[in-house]
């Protein structure tokens, strides 16, 4: 696989006139693949973040920064000395890691250098965000990996344990289902549709604080294992949370809302208030696996869950509790082993970016 530097770009008068009039699904698998092997990454998940770095300057923007871009999700663009990545910031958990692999795939399958991309024409450049698509499917859900791994039958709460596995949307893993014509996304919406009428019925959960995983000791520290359900399959360090400090659950009420924000710590909240009139924070303990916003609660699973569940109760994706437990430990990692930082942008007019 060749990936022309920009040095190379000037030698070989790029980007040419060239336009894309077909997707090259195989091509773009076949690229992911060698990328993967090139890398030397051969289980998931695969870590995006890290690799993008390789092929360029990554920088992250937010809303706040420029309202114009508070839609996009990431673009790049070559510069002077390279490739430059932007990426959002806000994007859920999981939609962030496709967009890693998206804005990768521009890099990797030479778009930015073989076609000019700022005179394509819309359906020009769908072409090349399918082939990017395509790509980053292949990259965080490669076809073996992803069939050895599932157990079937297939549930809500398995699917719930393989989003987590490769770390991408609830989206991205049924549109992955139905491509390698494994599952039909509209039987996994079905799966899930039956999964909550039931869920009253079938409710054995259970949250367990535990000192020794694998045979090895964490005296001084807690670890905590969130079963989906009734499970026999023995405890692994890959499902705990491993947390160096006890980390004091939020007490609620009898409708499981929060007692306190955990945001801001106001207590004062009217009797039918989902969100601080503080601060605008959630109010309730829940499933991450929606859409968007957790006021828009009709899409997927989205339910309310015990102040301890890290991982829902109903269909097994991580809560915001587990999310921002997930933080605070990375950013403790981050000070004990600080990383490579990137940069933040306030964001200007890019006339080339895709």
């Amino acid at each position: 696989m060749k990936i022309l530097t920009i040095d190379e770009v000037m030698i070989y008068g790029m980007p040419t006139s060239r336009r894309p009039t077909q997707i090259r699904a195989e091509y773009a698998k076949e690229q992911a693949l060698i990328f993967l092997r090139e890398m030397g990454v051969d289980n998931p998940p695969v870590p995006v973040k890290q690799l993008i770095k390789k092929l360029g300057k990554l920088f992250l923007f937010d809303s706040k920064m420029n309202p114009e871009f508070a839609e996009d999700k990431g673009f790049s663009c070559t510069s002077e000395t390279g490739y430059n990545i932007y990426i959002n910031r806000d994007l859920p958990s999981g939609m962030d890691n496709f967009t890693y692999g998206h804005e990768m795939a521009h890099i990797v399958l030479n778009h930015h250098l073989e076609f000019d991309v700022e005179y394509l024409t819309d359906k020009e450049l769908w072409i090349l965000d399918r082939e990017a698509d395509i790509f980053s499917a292949n990259l965080l859900m490669q076809e073996s990996w992803f069939r050895s791994s599932i157990k079937f039958p297939l549930t809500v709460p398995e699917i719930g344990r393989l989003k987590n596995l490769y770390d991408v949307s609830w989206d991205a893993l049924s549109n992955r289902f139905d491509e390698l014509g494994i599952y039909a996304k509209e039987g996994i919406n079905n799966l899930f549709t039956e999964w909550k009428r039931k869920k009253e019925i079938s409710c054995n959960f259970t949250t367990i604080n535990i000192h020794s995983v694998d045979g090895i000791s964490y005296d001084n520290e807690m670890i905590i294992e969130s079963f989906h359900y009734k499970s026999t399959e023995e405890i692994t360090i890959e499902r705990c949370f491993n947390m160096s400090e006890p980390f004091l659950f939020p007490e609620i009420d009898e409708n499981m809302r929060f007692l306190k924000c955990p945001a801001c710590g106001n207590s004062v909240f009217s009797p039918c208030a989902s969100f601080c009139k503080k601060c605008g924070h959630y109010l309730y303990n829940i499933c991450t696996n929606v859409q968007s916003d957790p006021r828009e609660l009709n899409n997927l699973c989205g339910d309310k869950n015990v102040p301890d569940a890290l991982y829902c109760e109903y269909c097994g994706c991580i809560t915001a509790i587990g999310q921002y437990i997930q933080r605070l430990e990375n950013e403790r990692k981050r000070q004990i082993e600080p990383e490579d930082t990137e940069d933040e942008v306030l964001l200007g007019n890019y006339h080339t970016r895709f």
